[in-house]
């Protein structure tokens, strides 16, 4: 049985846990990839944060990036580039 995809909250925790405990060690998913006619590949998946407001998107960001997603729909329409751009800028840093 496949598992459901995780809602926002469930992820939040998810990421709470995976920092506290394994920060050491993240766990990247096998993230499925599409060749680009140039050779480039980008990847297949992405997260949308549509209607993620700005108290919860910087953990499920935070928290998809531990779990192998590269790729981040964002739109200034959305409202919440700003927690957006500091939660890949911690993991970055």
């Amino acid at each position: 049985m496949k598992e459901a995809f995780k809602g926002g909250a469930e992820m939040k925790e998810e990421y709470k846990h995976h920092k506290k405990h394994h920060a050491a060690h993240p766990r990247h998913i096998n993230m499925p990839h599409r060749k680009l006619a140039d050779g480039h590949a980008i990847p297949a998946f992405g997260l949308g944060t549509l209607n993620m407001n700005e108290n919860e998107v910087g953990d499920i960001v935070k928290s998809a990036i531990f779990n192998g997603f590269r790729m981040f729909d964002t739109s200034p329409v959305y409202k919440n580039e700003k927690a957006i751009g500091l939660a890949l800028k911690e993991c970055i840093d």
